[in-house]
């Protein structure tokens, strides 16, 4: 099924889920009736300004409207997610490339915006946990006892102890997402439904 076919068949169904006519719509839109019947037909896809009019005509968000128009594409939104796998290889590549990748298909897939934004934003999170213990290492040391031996090597292991915790529990949070994503389940935390 083409695009163009996707958005006829859910525009004309938002259309009569408002009780409008084609040609009440047409005339709310200020757009042509035949105009409106070939887009409905999917004879043609409506662009620039017909898009933003029939948004305003069904009191609808022009964001509702542009995401008829998005494919489902779970690979994109799997891309987004294990791609925040980065950190392990490189420091803050659970942001960066997260962050690209939902730059490249907030526009393109369905529900990738949102998951995207929520995703970088999770792990920016993350990653303010890791910055904190390394903040608290270089500022804090006269929280630990550095005349004790034992003292000294705790607050030494503090910083990579805590990167290693929250990589690991990290890790452990994008493979749950993943596993959700593939059996197309909900994914409340990162705005995946």
């Amino acid at each position: 099924m083409k695009e163009s076919d996707t958005l006829a068949k859910r525009l004309r169904a938002r259309r009569v889920q408002r009780g409008y006519s084609q040609e009440f719509l047409a005339e709310r839109a200020n757009i042509n009736t035949r105009t409106l019947q070939r887009i409905e037909a999917g004879q043609t896809e409506p662009r620039g300004h017909t898009l933003i009019a029939l948004a305003q005509g069904l009191d609808i968000a022009m964001d509702d409207l542009m995401d008829f128009t998005k494919r489902e594409n779970s690979n994109a939104l799997h891309a987004i997610n294990l791609s925040a796998l980065a950190y392990w290889a490189f420091p803050l590549g659970n942001i960066i490339l997260p962050l690209t990748l939902w730059i490249i298909n907030k526009d393109k897939v369905k529900g990738a915006n949102q998951f995207g934004r929520r995703q970088v934003l999770i792990q920016s999170g993350w990653t303010g946990v890791i910055f904190l213990s390394y903040i608290n290492f270089f500022l804090n040391p006269w929280l630990y006892n550095i005349g004790d031996f034992g003292g000294t090597l705790a607050w030494l292991t503090f910083p990579l102890t805590t990167t290693f915790i929250v990589y690991g529990l990290n890790t452990c949070y994008i493979i749950i997402v993943s596993i959700l994503i593939s059996k197309n389940q909900q994914v409340p935390l990162v705005g995946l439904n």
